[in-house]
């Protein structure tokens, strides 16, 4: 924004007078703004960029006032936009028109030019109301202004998305800030939902009688308002009391205020017949406040469900259910790919297939409301949505009596969850045995352990599938490739063939937890009497199913950045969204390959145990074998794990991590953040004692050497960048955390030479396919062995491409060795540290 203010006449005889006047009637210095002055967008492509942070032209105006100090630059606080620029009221007003329709929720505009005055007040139907001659607004004035004429139902309008979701986010900020009955997020979040299931029912009453007056829409008082909404919501609890099943749901705990405010702000808005994306899209909203990371919730973003969804290739005939539900993405993107499917079937048709084919449970209640209210708005499912705990199932007949029905076992064809997960989120040995889960006995026939509920969804989903039935679900990387839940292969053996797999890049969840997630389909084998099943009817399979292999892919994007907005295109014409997820799963279902998706044998991802969809990306070996047989076409290449075998290398590990209050001594500590730029720096702030460097070396001496080569292992975004260890450093000790390789005298090369070939980029690559998250930390495990590198034919052109490597190197060991001489001259030291005068200088010792 520019912080610059045009000056002259009209600045001087009118927005100045005009800013001293409103602040003499009360209003704060800091809730009026004019330098620099405000800008609105131009259009919905710069409100994006505001939204992004990114800046934008706009129009700038010439004051404007802010719903309190608070939120000072928030564009949702905009109250009154002031303009004094025009000559004339008819102009004045087109601007402010201009403005107010982009700055959608700013209450009134003003304009003046020191002697007129017109007011404009938004009214809830999306009209003005003019006032030509108005006062100057005061702090204390109403600026929800009721219109003359009742609204009807020709009054609403469909939203588009992002003014739905505006409007439902100020909502939020309004009730947070004002109310003073509901003090607590859930229960904000609750009364909320009620709200929104009172317009829409108003709305679904006007569709029937168009003349009436609209029920929800604001009344001349406060008070009017909220006791004319309060008595629909008595009347909705009697109409809809599966909805409204908890005790929290007895009355509207939001004062009279906020009513009238939510109200104001939705009155004009159609959420009956409106379209499905845009209530699934402003709904988000509602989704990320009930987030409950403590307890392994963690809001799935619209583009991984879009995604996943369209990957499970929902068919007609499928009946879906998702027993951890929360707040019914997966379920809504579900119906949305119905309809788009089958779009020659009518909307009351897609409506009869949500009722009878769309079915979803979670523990928590606002949860369940929150999902009955965004079905009952795009597909009317709302019934099918339960409130319950879907693994306990030893405490159904007396907690939760209706779950019987809704999770009986292979009642269902397809199963798409996001479970909760976290190592402090575990169902205990004894609900295990009693809920009679085999997944809790792990490797054991007879003993249930504690395990976590992420794995125990797996076994709850296998019930709930008919034979063939099909299983899409989002968990963490590391249960599937870590040796500490490898017993977990043993148990999917006989039970579920893994058909695919999808990578989910960091950014999906990065803004609430680091836990690395991919999500994986598997389809339920046929039952057998070994697991104690009489079979089922088959169900229907998405057509790139494949016998014999496994379809993945390692798509490094999904639309999102790390930031959770859009991540775009570098270098797009337009705001292209960058979403190589969306585009590998769209040519998965045409049957198609792209470079990041890819089939590979089940054998190789179990019997390994490496399901992890980046593992096969195979671009990067594909990128180093092209640029090596260009670039030296008469060499070979050679893993790491080979060289290892054949003797050319050794690879030992760190010593260990000396806690922070044993970091006092005189031996440099050598931590991860250490290795850098190549090279190991000795932080003097990280040093143990002798006696401590010992006990970690074993011995008196560290058994490293110059010019080993280290890499972080673990817990580091720098996995695979080496860095040498140069003479005089040797005496260290070394975070156990990373790989630690020196050159043997049978090699046919040296030290620098593998140091060269290590960092070139066609070998840096490949690391990103053997990085795994353990939990929430980088790992790379023993799979550091598969890295691949050139092989010279000679230990001659060995020494020649690495020739600069070895100069660089071998030269600054000369000027250490050279500087440490220098300084061990006691008066020479003595000269550098105090500035006096050497009497020995050039004298040898």
């Amino acid at each position: 924004m520019s912080t610059e203010t045009t000056g002259g006449p009209e600045h001087d005889d009118v927005r100045l007078p005009l800013i001293e006047k409103l602040l003499a009637l009360g209003w704060s210095s800091n809730q009026i703004q004019w330098d620099p002055e405000w800008k609105v967008p131009k259009n919905p492509s710069e409100h994006s960029r505001r939204e992004a942070g990114q800046k934008y032209a706009g129009f700038p105006v010439d004051i404007i006032i802010w719903e309190s100090e608070a939120r000072r630059e928030d564009p949702e606080a905009a109250l009154i936009i002031f303009e004094t620029k025009r000559p004339s009221a008819t102009e004045g007003r087109k601007q402010l028109e201009s403005y107010l329709s982009l700055e959608y929720t700013t209450k009134m505009g003003f304009w003046t030019n020191g002697i007129e005055t017109l007011a404009i007040h938004r009214l809830p139907s999306g009209g003005f109301s003019y006032k030509e001659g108005a006062a100057i607004p005061k702090p204390t004035d109403t600026f929800s202004i009721v219109g003359e004429v009742p609204l009807k139902y020709e009054d609403l309008r469909e939203p588009a998305p992002q003014i739905l979701r505006t409007k439902l986010e100020r909502i939020f900020v309004v009730v947070s800030a004002r109310d003073t009955v509901s003090t607590r997020s859930d229960q904000r979040l609750n009364q909320l939902c009620n709200l929104l299931l009172i317009k829409l029912a108003s709305d679904q009453s006007a569709k029937r009688n168009p003349d009436a007056a609209l029920i929800f829409q604001p009344m001349a008082t406060e008070n009017e308002t909220a006791q004319r909404i309060r008595h629909e919501f008595a009347n909705l609890r009697k109409a809809y009391p599966v909805i409204f099943d908890s005790n929290n749901d007895n009355e509207l705990r939001f004062n009279d205020h906020t009513i009238h405010e939510i109200v104001y702000e939705l009155a004009s808005i159609k959420l009956v017949d409106v379209t499905p994306e845009t209530i699934s899209e402003a709904f988000q909203v509602f989704r990320s406040a009930n987030l409950k990371s403590g307890e392994g919730q963690y809001f799935t973003p619209s583009r991984v469900i879009r995604s996943v969804v369209e990957m499970m290739d929902i068919n007609y005939e499928d009946r879906i259910i998702d027993p951890a539900c929360g707040t019914g993405g997966f379920l809504v993107e579900s119906f949305l790919s119905i309809s788009r499917k089958y779009n020659n079937l009518s909307l009351a048709e897609h409506q009869k297939w949500a009722q009878d084919h769309i079915f979803g449970v979670d523990r928590d209640d606002i949860n369940v409301k929150l999902t009955r209210a965004i079905m009952q708005i795009v597909g009317d499912g709302s019934a099918n949505i339960e409130v319950g705990d879907s693994l306990r199932q030893h405490m159904w007949p007396t907690d939760y009596p209706h779950l019987s029905r809704t999770l009986r076992d292979e009642a269902y064809t397809c199963v798409i969850t996001n479970p909760p997960f976290g190592r402090s989120l575990r169902m205990s040995a004894k609900d295990g045995r009693l809920s009679e889960f085999t997944i809790t006995k792990k490797n054991s026939k007879d003993t249930h352990q504690e395990l976590e509920v992420g794995l125990v969804f797996l076994e709850r989903c296998y019930k709930l599938l008919v034979d063939n039935g099909r299983l899409g679900i989002i968990l963490p990387e590391t249960y599937w490739f870590s040796s500490t839940y490898r017993w977990l292969r043993n148990w999917l053996d006989g039970r579920f063939e893994l058909r695919g797999m999808v990578n989910i890049p960091m950014e999906a969840f990065q803004s609430f937890c680091r836990a690395k997630t991919n999500f994986y389909i598997l389809e339920k084998l046929p039952a057998t009497s070994k697991y104690g099943h009489n079979g089922g009817s088959s169900a229907p399979r998405p057509s790139w199913f494949q016998t014999d292999k496994v379809v993945v892919s390692s798509a490094a994007t999904c639309g999102i950045s790390k930031d959770g907005i859009d991540r775009v295109v570098v270098g797009a014409q337009k705001d292209e969204v960058d979403d190589d997820l969306y585009d590998d799963v769209i040519a998965i279902n045409n049957g198609q390959k792209t470079s990041t998706s890819c089939v590979v044998p089940p054998t190789e991802v179990i019997d390994n145990w490496r399901a992890v969809p980046t593992h096969y990306n195979s671009r990067p070996i594909r990128s180093f074998k092209k640029t090596r047989a260009k670039l030296w076409p008469n060499w070979s290449e050679i893993t790491l794990g080979e060289m290892i075998m054949d003797g050319w290398i050794i690879r030992r590990d760190g010593h260990g991590s000396p806690s922070k209050d044993h970091r006092v001594g005189q031996i440099p500590y050598i931590k991860v953040s250490d290795l850098r730029a190549g090279l190991v720096n000795i932080n003097p702030t990280n040093m143990v004692s002798p006696e401590m460097a010992e006990n970690y070396w074993k011995g008196k001496v560290s058994g490293l050497e110059a010019f080993d080569l280290i890499s972080p292992e673990r817990a580091s975004s720098n996995i695979g960048e080496f860095c040498i260890l140069m003479p005089g450093q040797e005496q260290v000790v070394v975070t156990r955390e990373v790989i630690i390789l020196r050159v043997t005298q049978e090699a046919p090369f040296d030290a620098f030479y593998l140091f060269w070939a290590l960092s070139l980029k066609i070998v840096r690559n490949q690391w990103k396919r053997i990085i795994f998250m353990q939990t929430n930390r980088e790992d790379v495990g023993h799979r550091y062995k598969e890295i691949i590198i050139p092989a010279p034919p000679s230990r001659k052109e060995a020494d020649a491409v690495s020739e600069s490597f070895r100069d660089y190197f071998v030269s600054m060991s000369q000027l250490r060795a050279n500087l440490a001489t220098y300084l061990s001259d006691s008066d020479l030291h003595h000269l550098t540290l105090t500035g006096g005068e050497a009497t020995n200088v050039g004298k040898k010792r």
